[in-house]
């Protein structure tokens, strides 16, 4: 299971994406992706660990973190939570700002490091979404109406973040170095999540895609915010963690099919990022099913 250029896709007959989730998966660790829809997340209840490159982030109650276009993310939940979750499809903010947003601007809100602004006028608006997204509607009529009670808010929670809450951007040619970089990126994301069950390695992939092993590797931390080996794992570690959970496979043979090449790899990986034996996590998950 390979995570890298994610697509988004919309429904319901809005511009935009919006949705909550409850954890499922406590502890799962989500491997590092990254869209062109902005991402806004509103922590209702509980926390959420938010990495943005190397970075992490653990939002708390009432905190909101805006991911940017094309910034590399991955979450984790360590708890029970209830989160907010607003995707505005890159054109549509290009469009609102009049082609302004990812050239000239772009939006800088985390309240888990910026503690000095007001905020409650943008928690109290998205309070008010929380509660439409769990409205029943009985007709078509009552759909639509509910929707544009959406965007109202939606459109207030912009109109916020557009006066208060951006950054200038003053170097187009970095932005265009960026995501002519980051589609280089997607490729070799994309072979790794093709080829993970092989022995592939850092010199491997430097080679197929033409690169010094050096350079490559510099190349891979700096946009992906963690090495070359730790994404490879951490993809490794997803599919082993799937397999685990949800069916009847040994783990050695787990470590074979997730590529992991034997027991004592999965092991050492899964240890690292759960803090338990893979045979004690999946008893006490067992245990509070």
């Amino acid at each position: 299971m390979a995570y890298n250029h994610e697509i988004i896709h919309i429904e319901d007959g809005l511009p935009i994406k919006i949705f909550d989730f409850h954890a499922l998966d406590l502890d799962r660790y989500i491997p590092k992706h990254w869209h062109r829809s902005v991402e806004l997340l509103f922590c209702q209840i509980g926390s959420l660990n938010v990495w943005l490159g190397s970075k992490l982030y653990v939002m708390k109650k009432g905190d909101i973190v805006v991911i940017n276009s094309n910034v590399v993310h991955a979450t984790q939940s360590l708890e029970n939570n209830h989160i907010l979750v607003i995707q505005f499809p890159f054109e549509f903010l290009r469009h609102v700002t009049m082609d302004r947003y990812y050239t000239k601007i772009q939006f800088d809100i985390n309240t888990v490091v910026q503690t000095q602004s007001d905020y409650h006028s943008i928690q109290e608006e998205l309070d008010k979404l929380f509660d439409l997204l769990h409205n029943r509607v009985m007709s078509e009529t009552d759909l639509i109406t509910v929707n544009l009670k959406k965007m109202e808010i939606v459109y207030s929670v912009l109109t916020t973040l557009f006066q208060s809450h951006c950054e200038q951007l003053t170097n187009d040619n970095l932005l265009k170095d960026q995501s002519k970089n980051l589609k280089k990126l997607s490729e070799i994301i994309t072979y790794i999540g093709k080829n993970y069950t092989e022995n592939i390695t850092l010199v491997s992939v430097s080679l197929k895609f033409n690169y010094s092993t050096n350079y490559f590797s510099r190349f891979f931390r700096k946009y992906m915010g963690m090495s070359f080996t730790q994404y490879l794992r951490s993809i490794r570690l997803d599919d082993a963690y799937d397999k685990f959970m949800n069916n009847s496979e040994d783990i050695s043979t787990i470590s074979l099919t997730s590529g992991f090449g034997n027991y004592r790899n999965l092991y050492n990986a899964f240890y690292e990022t759960y803090h338990v034996a893979p045979s004690q996590y999946k008893k006490i998950r067992q245990q509070k099913l």
